[in-house]
């Protein structure tokens, strides 16, 4: 039979008119009907519809390749269906048997990737999928072994292998403890013989003196160290039974218990003697000698252990984030405790207070003769400081030159105060009044016009007190003038000799990043949970932190009192303020109120009003004639006068 080609997709009667095509009215008895409803003879209309019905068969094969399953179809052994985007084939002859995994009836046929989970695993009985694993040790039936599991148990093979070659034979065993053959290996029964050998030889004496040693003890001592001049170490536990201990009286409480070791002189010289003393649960170490043959005639005892390298008194920077370094104290000028520190208070002088090396420079001026100032210092040129880069200056400047503004040098000469000048005052450019006179006098001699001086000016020589010129009457002089530059050195401004410097302003400290500590005390090993050391710095950084107890602070004091207190009545009263020279408040109708000091005339409102300026009013001090105002608006104004003296005072009214 020949292979068909590929139909066409054409479905009969699909574009059939209006009519044209008819159900079919009984599928079951095809065309019996025809005998009731049209004589036996078919119609076009139900022809078009039966054709009409086979393509639409063929085409959903062809669209689907595989039919879907359906419920009602008797279904032989070995056909294939779709069911839910998977195809199967049947296993027996069924009916409405729904398609699954694991069913008795259909099994997955045409596998995808994500079907292959779905595959029943494999068995000793039957095919399917097998897990690889890397056990080497597993008894399971159902998986499969990996090429690492396999090398594992080849190389395991192979070491035991060599293990076997490398046994010792019987042969080369022996039992002889007093052999000199390198060919043999001792067995644990030599090894025991020789050990009893050993162990039969051994002295019974458990003490020194049972090896005949005498001039070396090994022992605990009560009373008087003094005594104590035979060489050896000697357990020191009791604080109440012992004396001439180190620090005796200034430590005594604190159970100042430790190991003695005695060094003698030898012979010649038996009442010569070095004692050294090693403090219990700690590093300090302690020594004294004997200064003569007397035998109470001791050295003080000294500490030698010197953990950290440095003497007591030292004083050292560290980091600051350093909090508590071990064995120091802040040198912030307090007072310690003569009995806690008593090493400290004598390198001191026999003094409590502690240095202080907490003064900072921040604030102070220089001048530098280059334009590139070093690192930790501002130019006086009235610019903004941030309260968060430089707090220190910025609490020391308190906005004395603005709010969060320096000082502003430039072009000025620095004058000191006093005599009247407050710091802080600027002033303008002024020289002293000069004042002269000049008089013109009629002498009553025809165009005579006699002169006389005063002042700077001075009439001079007899010949010349009369205004005419040597050319006539129509020659004589109308004008005098003064011109100093005739005589001094003269310039748009008034200076003195001067040089060029830039005036800086020290912003941050030269050491903030650093404090300073003292050397205090050694290494403290505390055995309980009470750190003594780090108590004595806690009780420091405390002391420098709080006041007294019967201390009473005032408003002044307590730095941040009246911002608090405002911010409370704001958040209270509905409204906000800024109480200040250039200051503002926002009443909770958002009335805004603004006042201010300035001496310039282009005036900035110390906030711009949202909205606009409704009113502004001003006063000058010093007087001034035709003062007035202009150029309102919501950022600022302009306040000019003919004659302008002092300083200009504002109060602005806005939304």
């Amino acid at each position: 039979m020949p292979i068909q080609n590929k139909p066409d997709e054409k479905i009969f009667a699909s574009n059939a008119k209006p009519r044209e095509v008819d159900n079919f009215p009984d599928i079951n008895r095809g065309w019996g009907f025809t005998f009731e409803q049209t004589g036996g003879i078919p119609t076009m209309e139900h022809f078009n519809a039966l054709f009409k019905r086979n393509d639409e068969h063929l085409m959903y094969l062809l669209q689907r390749g595989v039919p879907e399953w359906s419920s009602t179809i008797d279904y032989p052994q070995g056909a294939c269906v779709q069911y839910q985007g998977k195809t199967y084939r049947s296993l027996t002859q069924n009916r409405n048997q729904t398609p699954a995994t694991g069913s008795q009836h259909w099994t997955l046929w045409g596998l995808t990737i994500a079907d292959i989970p779905e595959v029943r695993p494999a068995s000793l009985t039957a095919a399917g999928i097998t897990q690889l694993d890397n056990a080497i040790n597993s008894n399971a039936e159902d998986r499969a072994a990996t090429p690492k599991a396999v090398k594992q148990v080849n190389d395991k093979v192979e070491s035991n292998a060599r293990s076997l070659n490398e046994r010792i034979p019987n042969s080369k065993k022996s039992d002889v403890v007093n052999s000199n053959s390198s060919d043999t290996v001792a067995t644990s029964r030599a090894v025991k013989t020789a050990y009893d050998l050993a162990n039969s030889k051994q002295s019974p004496a458990t003490t020194l003196a049972g090896y005949g040693i005498t001039d070396f003890q090994l022992r605990a001592a009560t009373g008087n160290l003094n005594d104590l001049r035979t060489a050896g170490i000697y357990s020191i536990n009791s604080i109440h039974n012992s004396y001439n201990r180190p620090a005796e009286g200034v430590r005594q409480s604190q159970g100042f218990t430790g190991n003695l070791q005695v060094i003698t002189g030898g012979a010649g010289n038996e009442n010569w003697c070095h004692q050294i003393f090693r403090r219990h649960y700690s590093g300090e170490v302690y020594e004294r000698w004997q200064t003569a043959s007397n035998n109470n005639s001791w050295s003080e005892w000294k500490r030698t252990d010197n953990q950290d390298g440095l003497p007591i008194g030292s004083v050292v920077a560290f980091p600051k984030e350093i909090a508590n370094p071990q064995g120091f104290l802040r040198c912030d000028g307090t007072t310690f405790a003569q009995n806690t520190y008593p090493d400290l208070y004598r390198v001191l002088g026999n003094k409590n207070r502690l240095p202080n090396l907490q003064r900072s420079d921040v604030g102070m001026m220089a001048y530098f003769p280059q334009d590139n100032i070093p690192n930790g210092w501002l130019t006086c040129n009235g610019g903004t400081i941030s309260s968060t880069d430089y707090p220190e200056l910025h609490r020391y400047l308190n906005n004395k030159y603005g709010a969060n503004k320096l000082p502003n040098a430039e072009d000025r000469f620095i004058r000191n105060a006093g005599n009247g000048l407050r710091v802080g005052e600027k002033q303008e450019d002024a020289i002293r009044n000069i004042r002269g006179e000049l008089k013109s006098i009629f002498g009553g001699d025809l165009y005579a016009l006699y002169t006389t001086g005063s002042g700077v000016f001075e009439v001079t020589g007899r010949q010349a007190n009369y205004s005419f010129g040597t050319g006539g009457h129509h020659e004589k002089k109308d004008t005098t003038i003064f011109d100093a530059s005739k005589v001094v050195p003269t310039a748009n401004e008034n200076r003195p000799k001067s040089i060029i410097f830039k005036l800086c302003i020290k912003a941050k400290n030269s050491f903030d990043d650093v404090q300073f500590w003292i050397k205090a005390f050694g290494e403290v090993v505390n055995s309980g949970q009470l750190d003594a050391s780090r108590l004595a710095q806690d009780l420091q950084q405390v002391r420098s932190e709080k006041a007294n107890i019967d201390h009473t602070h005032t408003v002044a004091q307590i730095t941040d009192f009246n911002p608090e207190v405002v911010k409370l009545i704001n958040q209270h009263n509905g409204f906000t303020q800024n109480i200040s020279t250039n200051g503002w408040t926002v009443l909770p109708n958002g009335l805004m109120i603004q006042w201010g000091v300035a001496t310039t005339n282009d005036i900035l409102f110390p906030r711009a009003f949202p909205r606009e300026c409704f009113i502004v009013s001003h006063s000058k001090t010093g007087g001034g004639r035709d003062t007035r105002i202009s150029n309102v608006s919501r950022t600022g104004f302009t306040s000019s006068a003919t004659v302008i003296v002092g300083t200009t005072y504002y109060v602005a009214i806005g939304h």
